[in-house]
């Protein structure tokens, strides 16, 4: 940080610890997943960042596997609606891939 005009204290603390120092900080910065496991919502986050496509979960086989019954399952797993309101009931706010938009 080259400059801090405001004057503002920045406090480096293990990300898992974050959520439980909301109540003594003005904010904090928190992974998804750490706000999810300690009951925020990010659908209640004051901002949440873009995640570029090649920084979501992908599923990914070798080309010699990509017919094998396994593969067509994880498949049509990722492709169920029993996923998707998954998705939707646990990790509201989270960063998806277009097909799930």
């Amino acid at each position: 940080m080259a400059e801090n005009p405001r004057k503002l204290k920045f406090i480096p603390i293990e990300a898992a610890q974050l959520p439980r120092t909301l109540d003594d900080a003005a904010f904090a910065i928190i992974h998804g997943n750490f706000a999810i496991a300690s009951g925020l919502k990010l659908t209640e986050a004051v901002v949440l960042e873009k995640t570029p496509d090649h920084y979501l979960n992908v599923v990914a086989v070798r080309t010699a596997d990509k017919d094998k019954p396994l593969t067509r399952d994880i498949v049509a797993a990722f492709q169920s609606a029993e996923y998707r309101a998954a998705l939707d009931k646990h990790f509201q706010g989270y960063a998806r891939p277009d097909y799930l938009q």
